[in-house]
């Protein structure tokens, strides 16, 4: 018995063949699911269309083995698009083949979802009890309907069971890396080999704006205990000879005491850490131990969700964050070698152009106090099931698509069925949106060595540094006008955060079947 684990690509066009040599992110997702499934004596076969080149090739020579079916994980926008082209190439040449679907998009969506005649079941939250029982179910040609926690098509109607409880990840085996290439998934954005894992899932924070409330389960926290995620980082260690770790968790600090064991083992260990999720209001809280453990050490890096620099905005997404509060905060870090990832949700149907200022200024005196700070902008998407969400349907605003490919050019780089957005507001964000991410070197010479070599990115890092004051003026004043830049920018793989995006996917999606 045997199944296939499917990893959707996520870019398009020239980037996704420039970046196809680089590093990327493990699928934790599909080794997690993986990891049961071998222990049961299930064989499961991993194919990742980002790290894959031969990736039809692997496919169609998996077919030929009659696996009981075959999974994915897709998450809202351009990896939807991929993920129905790879449905509809197994529905073409095998048709009994069952396809199933999970992830975040299809669990908020899973009707929706199921709906469309490429796929089969989905699998609504954590997999790895369910994926497991499910694939038993299929395998041993039994009903589906004792198996919680999946959408389901039959005798042509949709049906839905009982949710599935949340899953204790202690009880869980480790995670099944000897299932794909692990040294194509060693990254070195902190100068040292690095690997992703994750330590926890859940938040049972209430921001207005986040997808976990769109779930059963999603604010439910749940973690691994400090000695079993230091035993893991050992043995990863110790196999890969990796000597950095960055964590996908929703939020790392929700146990502390927890958090502050297992970054004090990384630390006697020689390892280096990266991503950190961490919410504002926690950090200020334990800002001495956080800081003590950062002393004398390599540079590290952790993420904070800030959204606006609009207290009044803030104040409606539930953060909790105090804008002056954030300051002081900034400065104080500017003295370690931490890296913060201030990440802004710009967008909103109730930011007006004063906001945006105040996010724009803010951004401006972040990088100011702390040359360490790197602001990420990213456009808002109502996600059903959040409370914004529906203030967007209330209010007529936003047009939700019908049927699942519609989904696939919505994610935060694209402007579309956001009804709210005024011409004139779309073209001040495409400009915030650019020029924010040109103000920290750090992350222009990341991303541009995604795509080219090193001589190259040294050349244009000369180039980007120029252009900082520009980028500067542009968001003290708003200025959106003579946005010429950005077109040159496109030549360069910019497009990928562009609408032009849409035009690179059509002809990658030709190449793979469209749907």
């Amino acid at each position: 018995m045997n199944v296939i684990l499917l990893h959707p690509a996520s870019w398009s066009g020239e980037f996704a063949k420039r970046r196809s040599s680089r590093t990327f992110f493990l699928p934790l997702g599909l080794l997690a699911v993986a990891s049961p499934l071998e222990k049961a004596g299930i064989k499961a076969h991993i194919i990742d269309q980002c790290v894959d080149e031969d990736w039809e090739y692997l496919l169609n020579e998996r077919l030929k083995e009659k696996p009981v079916c075959v999974a994915m994980s897709v998450m809202t926008g351009s990896q939807i698009a991929y993920g129905l082209s790879v449905s509809r190439l197994i529905k073409e040449t095998n048709p009994h083949v069952p396809v199933v679907w999970g992830g975040v998009h299809p669990t908020i969506l899973p009707e929706q979802t199921v709906a469309h005649p490429d796929v089969d079941i989905v699998v609504e939250g954590e997999g790895e009890e369910t994926f497991l029982e499910l694939v038993t179910a299929l395998n041993e040609k039994r009903g589906l309907g004792h198996v919680k926690g999946i959408c389901y098509k039959e005798g042509g109607s949709i049906k839905r069971n009982a949710p599935r409880p949340s899953v204790d990840l202690e009880r869980q085996p480790p995670l099944a890396y000897h299932l794909v290439d692990v040294k194509k998934y060693i990254n070195r954005s902190l100068g040292r080999p690095a690997l992703n894992t994750f330590t926890s899932r859940g938040c049972p924070h209430g921001c207005s704006c986040c997808y976990l409330g769109s779930f059963k389960g999603g604010k439910t926290y749940r973690c691994l205990s400090a000695k079993r995620v230091l035993e893991s980082v050992a043995c990863l260690k110790e196999r890969y000879g990796i000597k950095a770790i960055g964590f996908v968790d929703d939020n790392f600090f929700v146990d502390r005491a927890r958090a502050f064991e297992i970054l004090e083992g990384l630390k006697k260990m020689g390892m280096l850490w990266q991503n950190l999720n961490i919410r504002l209001d926690v950090l200020k809280e334990v800002s001495d131990e956080f800081f003590a453990i950062h002393k004398d050490m390599a540079p590290t890096t952790f993420t904070v969700s800030i959204e606006s620099g609009s207290q009044r905005i803030l104040d409606f997404l539930n953060k909790n964050i105090s804008i002056s509060g954030l300051i002081e905060m900034n400065r104080k870090m500017s003295s370690y070698d931490i890296t913060p990832f201030y990440n802004f949700m710009i967008g909103t149907p109730l930011e007006n152009e004063d906001d945006l200022r105040q996010t724009s200024n803010l951004i401006l005196q972040l990088v100011r106090d702390n040359p360490h700070a790197e602001p990420r902008l990213y456009m808002f998407l109502p996600y059903p099931g959040t409370e914004l969400y529906d203030i967007c349907l209330s209010r007529g605003l936003f047009k939700t698509p019908e049927s699942l490919p519609e989904w696939s050019t919505l994610d935060s780089t694209t402007f579309d069925n956001r009804m709210w957005l005024t011409e004139k507001k779309k073209r001040m964000l495409e400009m915030l949106m650019f020029c924010a991410m040109m103000l920290s070197r750090k992350i222009v010479k990341r991303e541009l060595s995604y795509l080219f070599t090193a001589l190259v990115v040294a050349i244009m890092d000369k180039l980007v540094r120029a252009y900082r004051h520009i980028a500067r003026f542009r968001m003290k004043h708003i200025f959106y006008g003579f946005f010429i830049e950005r077109k040159i920018a496109i030549l360069f793989g910019y497009s990928w955060k562009s609408k032009d995006m849409h035009r690179h996917r059509g002809r990658f999606n030709n190449k793979m079947r469209d749907f």
